[in-house]
């Protein structure tokens, strides 16, 4: 064999070797956990039950107590999941939940997921993937898949995203130094958490992007039919119809309805224990039935 068709192998066999580790590579899930440690058990089951890819699943502990913060860690260590410590000096006197949230955030940005070269999934503690998804292919032909927010500023909309369940291809994101979920003051108008995404879209215009709606299940229509057009399967449909009064519970439907957002999950709406015991009920039962449903 001569030298250029060793070399021609050699450059084969290298492009393979990248091409498995790629692939390989595990998708790092991050959530924050401020005071439901057994957010962190569903969390593991259903990424167990449904994700597609091999994956790393990190907890940042912002509780804002001593006895939270080792239940929290206390969970985390049972399940095997690394957990991460959130300085809380760096909340500052704003207790305001959108700023504290932002404020995790972009710790865990800076700490780990910026330095991180591959697939990263932000999932707020309340949001459960509920049907099987493989993130790695659900991302292929972007770099940054999010929820659509937005807000009237005085020149015009400004867009952004809302912040509870991102997706990041962080070997091919441009400006990644950019990425910032912070609230901020833009265009004359305040912005929740995530507002600061506006800059990193406008000054990064190779970033390949999808933002998607929010399906909230107040608004969906109690028709069976027109459930199957928005993409709804039986067990969803039959969520919708036979299981939530109407409006009564908050839950959403994200990313083509492959995730669950509970909502308030750290009950900053100040609602009834009877209220949340009902509403925990109704989570628990819908996963059930949806690996369930799966595993036929």
């Amino acid at each position: 064999m001569n030298i250029t068709k060793i070399s021609y192998f050699a450059v084969i066999i290298v492009s393979f070797i990248h091409t498995q580790v790629a692939t390989s590579q595990k998708v790092l899930i991050v959530t924050h956990v401020f005071n439901r440690p057994d957010f962190i058990k569903l969390h593991k089951k259903t990424f167990d039950a449904f994700l597609e890819d091999d994956y790393e699943y990190v907890v940042f502990n912002d509780a804002s107590n001593k006895a939270m913060e080792k239940l929290i860690e206390k969970t985390c260590n049972k399940l095997g999941v690394k957990c991460i410590r959130v300085p809380q000096k760096i909340h500052n006197t704003d207790r305001n939940p959108s700023v504290l949230y932002a404020d995790s955030l972009q710790y865990a940005l800076d700490k780990l997921i910026k330095n991180y070269h591959g697939i990263v999934a932000m999932v707020e503690a309340d949001m459960f993937l509920i049907r099987p998804l493989s993130i790695t292919h659900y991302l292929q032909e972007y770099d940054l898949i999010g929820c659509h927010q937005s807000r009237d500023g005085n020149s015009g909309q400004i867009t952004y995203i809302l912040p509870a369940l991102v997706f990041l291809n962080m070997k091919t994101a441009p400006n990644k130094h950019l990425i910032d979920f912070r609230c901020g003051q833009i265009d004359g108008t305040q912005t929740d958490t995530g507002g600061n995404m506006h800059h990193y879209f406008k000054n990064s215009p190779t970033l390949r992007y999808k933002l998607f709606d929010a399906i909230s299940e107040s608004r969906v229509p109690r028709d069976y039919r027109a459930l199957q057009s928005l993409g709804f399967n039986d067990l969803c449909a039959d969520f919708f119809l036979n299981l939530l009064p109407k409006g009564k519970y908050m839950f959403e439907f994200h990313a083509d309805n492959h995730f669950l957002h509970y909502m308030s999950g750290t009950n900053w709406r100040g609602d009834k224990k009877t209220y949340l015991r009902e509403k925990n009920t109704i989570l628990h039962d819908f996963i059930k039935k949806s690996i369930k449903y799966y595993r036929k």
